[in-house]
């Protein structure tokens, strides 16, 4: 595994993205298409296919347009705006623990997604799911946590 043959790799590819974004700013190429798309807007030539373009962010807008990467981008501040209501609402050390690992694992997967492509696999999407409720979701005290806290 050589370092920065898979630095170079990436910077290829993206500006292979750019250059598609370029060409249709608004609305992208369609959703799955990035690896079908790219060999015609590669700069520099290669021997290898990419299927993806290592960052989500840039390949979200390649595929979907500024109008895909805007609704992606509002979500995320609904998802941040939400999360940290709930942290602020939280009354108990352990619901703020709850929110934070939520929050913790969306923080990184998307540290990750700025370098690989982690949404392609469901299960990653079932559990960014899954941890978006833990993270904005009022955690309601039940009789037994009621009786335990006195």
């Amino acid at each position: 595994f050589d370092t920065e043959v898979s630095v170079q790799s990436r910077w290829t590819i993206w500006r292979g993205a750019a250059a598609m974004i370029a060409d249709r700013p608004l609305r992208g190429f369609g959703l799955n298409t990035f690896g079908w798309v790219l060999p015609r807007y590669q700069i520099e030539p290669t021997s290898l296919i990419f299927m993806h373009a290592h960052n989500e962010y840039i390949e979200v807008v390649a595929e979907t347009g500024v109008i895909g990467g805007i609704l992606c981008l509002w979500f995320l501040v609904v998802f941040f705006r939400e999360t940290w209501r709930r942290l602020r609402a939280s009354r108990q050390p352990w619901e703020r623990g709850v929110h934070l690992a939520g929050l913790a694992a969306w923080v990184g997967i998307l540290a990750f997604a700025m370098t690989d492509f982690p949404t392609i696999i469901p299960a990653i999407d079932y559990a960014l799911a899954v941890l978006a409720a833990v993270a904005t979701t009022a955690i309601e005290p039940t009789d037994r946590t009621q009786a335990a806290a006195g």
